[in-house]
């Protein structure tokens, strides 16, 4: 009982937002768990929690109330205070989940029982599951059963919810792990195989009925804080997505070596970023090992007069850890061009070298007369001249970036990151 509430407490502490448990690093799910996508997905959007130290806990079967929560999450609801009368004998006002579920009540999207109960605390089945995805989903007139044929199982399933699973595999929200050839329909729901159906259920959203589906309203303004050049730095926070505001500034990181002497306009250039970008407040906004995608939009090559290379790049994918892609529109701040210390370095070295050659032609010089001393006086400053002169109006340098390397951009239009 203590297990299951910690798990409660954990749910409802990342409910309210608070993003250090969502960015925390998961220590029971490994990148190559068999749900990882969807798991890390349904944390970071807010719909499902972990504990205070790192656990999904993926094998933990799930109950009715459980399962209704995460269900709102994804449609768009949040716990909030109900006048709806309470029907239910075995759901008291002081239950965690309480609100959940009159409000699910009240949308009609969980039934309770003929006997004025919900049994908050009963385990779901996948087949109940699949019922409740019929249920909230368009009709989409007869369905064909025979869809169902492809599994070793098919009478397994119940009579009631044959057609809810034909309905659920056409739509693609469903389960069948770890056998593919199986979907187990009697089996207690985990928490894994819940990510798993609500990953897939948000993918389907479109064909969720309007009246499940919660207006999308702003829940709060979140701030950036990553460079003063930034136009704004709101991230407007609503039951959906998270919304950076045109003008922000990202600070994203070469994935590759850059060299601008082995690029033309057009050609494809990768970022990412190693760390979480959390918000002022403390909210998860993109999360680590984000891919951004970008091409050089603007070149300019070194010049005479020590002019250097000029790079821009415009940013316009977003590839989060999941895989989701992301369309976005951003461009470099300013043209990449070399530092001011290598710049400085390279006329340095013209003006040493040839410092160092005219200080030899002057002792070659000095020896005929015996006078090195005066060769040296006059070879070295003519060298040295001749030197920073020629480093000052050879071309400039090449634009290098090395991985790691940091680059500011724009964003030019609002970028969405849906929950």
């Amino acid at each position: 009982m203590k297990k299951i509430l910690a798990l409660f407490i954990a749910v409802f502490i990342t409910f309210s937002g608070t993003a250090a448990v969502m960015a925390q690093q998961l220590v029971d799910v490994t990148a190559d768990h068999w749900a990882a996508k969807e798991i890390l997905t349904v944390i970071n959007g807010g719909i499902m929690g972990i504990t205070a130290d790192g656990h999904f806990n993926p094998n933990e079967v799930m109950t009715r109330a459980e399962f209704n929560t995460t269900l709102l999450r994804l449609l768009g609801h949040r716990a909030n205070p109900s006048d709806v009368d309470n029907v239910f004998t075995d759901v008291s006002e002081d239950f965690w989940a309480y609100s959940d579920i009159m409000k699910s009540r009240n949308l009609g999207l969980i039934y309770g029982y003929g006997d004025n109960t919900f049994r908050p605390l009963n385990n779901i089945s996948k087949a109940e599951v699949e019922s409740i995805v019929s249920h909230i989903t368009q009709d989409v007139g007869y369905i064909d059963d025979s869809n169902l044929d492809i599994f070793t199982d098919r009478e397994d399933i119940p009579d009631w919810a044959i057609d809810r699973f034909a309905k659920a595999v056409s739509m693609g929200v469903y389960v069948n792990y770890p056998d593919a050839d199986m979907l187990l329909p009697n089996k207690l729901l985990n928490r894994a195989e819940c990510a798993v159906i609500l990953y897939k259920l948000r993918d389907a959203m479109n064909n969720v009925k309007k009246e499940f589906v919660a207006d999308e309203t702003v829940l709060s303004i979140d701030h950036l804080n990553i460079s003063p050049e930034a136009k704004t730095n709101e991230v407007k926070i609503t039951n959906f997505q998270k919304i950076i505001l045109a003008g922000n500034v990202l600070k994203i990181n070469f994935a590759e070596d850059f060299a601008s002497k082995r690029y033309v306009e057009g050609t494809p250039v990768k970022f990412t970023v190693p760390q979480d970008v959390i918000s002022e407040e403390g909210r998860l906004i993109i999360p680590a090992n984000s891919q951004f995608v970008g091409t050089v939009c603007s070149l300019v090559n070194p010049k005479v007069f020590n002019k250097g290379a000029k790079v821009g790049i415009a940013i316009n994918q977003l590839i989060l850890p999941n895989g989701e892609q992301i369309s976005m529109n951003a461009q470099t701040i300013r043209d990449l061009t070399p530092s001011k210390k290598a710049t400085v370095g390279k006329v340095a070295a013209y003006t040493l070298g040839t410092a160092v050659v005219g200080t030899g032609v002057g002792i070659a010089i000095g020896a005929g007369s015996d006078n090195y001393g005066k060769g040296v006086a006059v070879g070295l400053p003519v060298g040295a001249g001749v030197g920073l002169a020629t480093g000052l109006i050879t071309p400039g340098l090449q634009y290098k970036g090395k991985v790691g390397d940091e680059v500011y951009v724009e964003l030019l239009e609002d970028l969405a990151i849906r929950n």
